[in-house]
């Protein structure tokens, strides 16, 4: 048997046109990616969109610590009497949303075989269970850690001497970080008190300062809805605090989920930060490229296009894992550099990893496809070469 090809009993076909095929074939495919890839993206914030559509159903729900709170923004930097500010925001509320209100029966919880019982609310007005003042600590980030670490170790010592521990296992005086340099948990409480003592009540060299937010806890569920209501129907509606006006914002982070020493960071530093950050990446990118993926592309894979054939099997399959293994590591490198950048919330710096590893992704794609396009100009080029010499008959 004899297997002829079309190229060589049909005489319409030439190699310029086969030739021009294969390029359409090319272009097609090139421009397919670049969609396929646009789709992708968009998907991924439609996604987003749709969590965060996700987490709010869940939020109504189940009770979270975020649910009766609003976070309260504009307030002034020496704003800082909580008893105050808690007086002022009831005042506020109760002028927008008057009258007494219905309360939930209270549940008195009781040991067995006494049953629970219940106990009925008088209504009240709205009610502020509290506020949280966010203060403007990042100078004293690790101070404060230090303090809270000492705290922990208090806390556990008294624990293991109320459990009875073996002596063996017990954490004691004389293994803590206090012991450590030669002093007692006593002595570091008393340095401490002293120390925060000057924060919040020293002279304006030491007191901290707020960072002009600040959360506004609510005792039921039911006052925060019917502000969140009145401010719907009242979008005009400011409250103001000494003259100064306040706006009043959703919260959808929970108190674990928040960088709170970097609350006082300010946003132009964030923003320089985030740009120094983002150079560093491009300049990682621009030296793997240089250095990995370009010699890798001109020395092994191209030379199998200008002979008319393709690289493949393994040669292929290492450039997919270098390249893979790269992208990986830059992933988790901008995570981690994210966490330091300042981003007081998760869901910030959720969107920096996700348009910087978008950016990081772009990149080395538009890299790849051109230098397939390369490929296949030359790889289609040898065989058009070849191609015209047989239909010649050369």
């Amino acid at each position: 048997a004899i297997i002829l090809s079309p190229l060589a009993v049909c005489g319409h076909t030439s190699g310029s046109k086969t030739q021009g095929q294969i390029m359409g074939y090319a272009r097609n495919n090139f421009i397919m990616i670049g969609i396929l890839y646009v789709v992708t993206f968009v998907a991924s914030l439609v996604f987003g969109l749709l969590q965060r559509r996700a987490a709010t159903k869940f939020d109504e729900a189940n009770s979270t610590m975020s649910d009766y709170a609003l976070l309260i923004t504009g307030l002034p930097e020496d704003a800082t009497n909580e008893s105050e500010l808690k007086r002022w925001l009831e005042t506020e509320f109760r002028k927008v949303c008057p009258g007494l209100w219905k309360r939930p029966s209270k549940t008195i919880h009781k040991l067995p075989p006494e049953k629970d019982t219940t106990e009925e609310r008088h209504p009240t007005e709205i009610e502020v269970f509290g506020v949280s003042i966010c203060y403007d600590y990042l100078d004293q980030a690790v101070e404060i850690d230090d303090i809270m670490w000492g705290e922990m170790e208090q806390m556990e010592i008294d624990m293991h001497r109320e459990a009875n521990y073996d002596t063996q296992w017990v954490l004691n005086e004389h293994n803590t970080m206090a012991a450590e340099r030669g002093k007692t948990l006593r002595d570091v409480q008393k340095t401490n008190r002293k120390k925060v003592t000057d924060w919040f009540e020293g002279g304006s060299g030491t007191k901290l300062k707020a960072t002009g937010e600040m959360f506004c806890v609510f005792k039921y569920l039911t006052d925060k809805y019917m502000v969140l209501r009145y401010m719907d129907q009242h979008p005009e509606w400011t409250p103001s605090y000494k003259g100064k006006p306040v706006r009043i914002n959703h919260v959808h982070s929970e108190p674990n989920c928040v960088a709170w020493h970097f609350i006082g960071l300010p946003h132009v530093e964030l923003v320089k930060k985030t740009v120094r950050n983002f150079l560093y990446i491009l300049l990682c990118i621009a030296l793997v490229q240089m250095f990995i993926i370009m010699p890798y592309a001109k020395f092994i894979l191209l030379p199998y296009a200008t002979t008319g054939s393709a690289a493949g099997g393994m040669k292929t399959t290492i450039a997919g894992i270098v390249l893979g293994n790269i992208n990986g590591i830059l992933f988790i490198t901008n995570f981690m550099t994210a966490v330091q950048l300042g981003y007081a919330r998760k869901d910030m710096m959720d969107v920096f990893v996700l348009f910087t590893n978008t950016i990081l992704v772009l990149i080395n794609t538009l890299f790849n496809i051109a230098i397939t396009v390369i490929m296949v100009m030359s790889q289609t080029s040898a065989m058009g070469e070849v191609i015209e010499d047989v239909l010649d008959g050369k």
